[in-house]
């Protein structure tokens, strides 16, 4: 989704984003736009700002920048350690061949669940893909719905 300006071949290229004039940035969106700039190989980002519709002025910020852009503070180090162990442990617990994962973290939690969908029997009986992706949808709702009730359950056995 991210939009690429290329300035020809002696300028670095540039995401561009467009932001309303009169609204703050929080630090997600900024983590958003130093991830997408990485991950794109970018130095930079042209942020336009609107209102209704109308460009009222402009900003390039350096990639390097945007952990400290506009008073609003993360650290690239601790993301970057942080995503290290997400793909460390998906890297561990993925292990079915071409499989079907759902990675989940509950609202408000440090806890990554880890759910796969395949059943391997199944799968094999059933060849048309849109069955296969509807029952997978199926199962992984009724595992979300699974954890929730859980999580409410030790919510309220913790509370007497």
């Amino acid at each position: 989704d991210t939009v690429i300006f290329n300035r020809g071949a002696r300028s670095a290229e540039t995401s561009v984003r467009l932001e309303e004039a009169e609204k703050d940035l929080t630090k997600l969106t900024c983590l958003d736009y130093w991830l997408d700039n990485i991950f794109n190989n970018l130095s930079e980002t042209a942020v336009c700002y609107h209102k209704e519709g109308k460009v009222h002025g402009y900003q390039l910020v350096r990639t390097q920048d945007l952990p400290t852009w506009k008073g609003i503070g993360f650290e690239p180090e601790a993301v970057m350690r942080n995503a290290s162990s997400v793909l460390q442990f998906l890297q561990e617990h993925c292990t079915k061949e071409a499989g079907t994962y759902w990675l989940y973290r509950p609202p408000g939690s440090d806890q990554l669940q880890l759910f796969c969908l395949d059943d391997s029997d199944s799968r094999q009986r059933r060849s048309d893909p849109r069955e296969r992706l509807r029952n997978e949808i199926v199962e992984m709702c009724w595992q979300a719905v699974w954890w929730r009730c859980w999580w409410w359950m030790m919510w309220l056995w913790t509370r007497r």
